[in-house]
């Protein structure tokens, strides 16, 4: 008699005094069970289907406590791939939660500095301006520009015309280099203006000031 009796059955031999003993067959796997394992298996839908393959691997694996349902085994491989898919898709749409978090502190703060830059030029405080900018950029524009910004009056604000472009040209030296284009609000006047600021250290340096 095997040790295992529960895996076997009995069969009567030709001999009345001898009984054979054959291994019986796996009972079949659930599809609860499959279902897991192919939800672990496939990553198109996000969360969704790795969600899915945790809940029905841990439907299957209760399903199996029966001796005549199978596909313990697919079950507990659906579970796990499921909690690995679900921990990758946590990790991806953090990642981009912060980095979209990220970019958008950063417009803000190259926004300030810009606004700060033509909030001095405009009332003459062209050295305050210059302090902004990055040291190839020319002064005496910087003192042309201040000059006929006394015409236009007190400066208000910009306002974008698009979004701020990141600047590709720089191979990438920094991810956090913008284009800002839009209006400059004056009391008496609006002008379309063009600023290039790029990220050095913990602060913003315009590199390029167009107004017109």
């Amino acid at each position: 008699m095997p040790q295992d009796e529960r895996n076997y059955y009995a069969e009567p031999d030709d001999s009345p005094d001898q009984v054979k003993y054959r291994r019986m067959p796996p009972p079949p796997a659930s599809g609860i069970s499959i279902a897991s394992l192919v939800c672990g298996v496939c990553f198109c839908v996000p969360l969704v289907t790795s969600l899915l393959a945790v809940i029905f691997g841990f439907i299957g694996i209760r399903k199996t406590r029966d001796p005549e349902v199978g596909g313990r085994g697919l079950a507990i491989a659906g579970l796990v791939m499921g909690v690995i898919g679900l921990s990758l898709w946590l990790v991806v749409i953090s990642f981009f939660y912060i980095l979209q978090q990220t970019i958008s502190v950063q417009i803000t703060e190259a926004q300030s500095v810009a606004h700060q830059f033509v909030q001095d030029l405009s009332e003459g405080k062209v050295d305050a301006a210059v302090a902004h900018a990055v040291p190839e950029l020319d002064r005496k524009e910087l003192v042309k520009a201040s000059t006929s910004m006394k015409a236009w009056g007190p400066f208000n604000e910009i306002v974008l015309e698009q979004q701020p472009t990141p600047l590709m040209e720089n191979n990438m030296k920094s991810m956090f280099d913008w284009e800002l284009r839009g209006r400059a609000i004056f009391n008496r006047a609006e002008k379309p203006v063009r600023i290039r600021l790029l990220k050095d250290g913990s602060t913003y340096r315009i590199e390029k000031f167009e107004i017109k």
